[in-house]
């Protein structure tokens, strides 16, 4: 419904692309891409399923005119509640907790649910664009979407930006 209530809103005319394949989540962000690809559309929102946006976000990052936005979704980290929005430490594989959580801040990772992405961001980053990676022992080091913005920040762009004035609810077995 919300997505329904955005697309009505929302200028530039908007369309939704329900993704619903039985595969695994960085497939599916793939494939999400490249179906966009195949449209004369100028952003790409991705949004799932366990997240709710509030009402005018989507029209308020379009607005904003920057490559790679986000509407961070609510999350739990450690013992903290807190938006999925991070910056690298020194080595920048691993992230702290981003501050403040004010306003629209520029930060270095954020989370795929409530990502917004210009065009020409998915045109020039090369595919994949998503994938999680591994250590040695094969345990999981940086999930799909970190993955994205360290190849998005790799291919020039400045800043990834997190728009605190939209964050999302989240749903974790209760809303946060």
């Amino acid at each position: 419904m919300w997505a329904h209530r955005q697309v009505l809103r929302s200028d530039p005319a908007c369309s939704l692309d329900f993704f619903r394949e039985k595969r695994t989540l960085v497939h599916a962000r793939n494939m999400q891409v490249w179906r966009f690809l195949e449209t004369p559309c100028t952003h790409l929102f991705i949004l799932d399923s366990d997240a709710v946006p509030p009402d005018g976000c989507l029209k308020r990052m379009i607005a904003m005119d920057v490559p790679l936005v986000s509407a961070p979704h609510m999350t739990q980290i450690g013992d903290e509640t807190g938006p999925m929005v991070l910056d690298a430490t020194e080595n920048n594989r691993e992230y702290v907790q981003h501050r403040p959580w004010t306003g629209v801040q520029p930060c270095q990772a954020v989370g795929c649910a409530g990502m917004l992405i210009q065009r020409d961001v998915l045109e020039t980053v090369e595919p994949p664009w998503f994938a999680d990676e591994y250590d040695e022992r094969g345990l999981l080091t940086s999930s799909e979407d970190f993955y994205f913005c360290r190849r998005f920040l790799a291919a020039g762009y400045k800043v990834v930006w997190a728009d605190f004035d939209s964050v999302q609810r989240h749903w974790l077995g209760r809303w946060v």
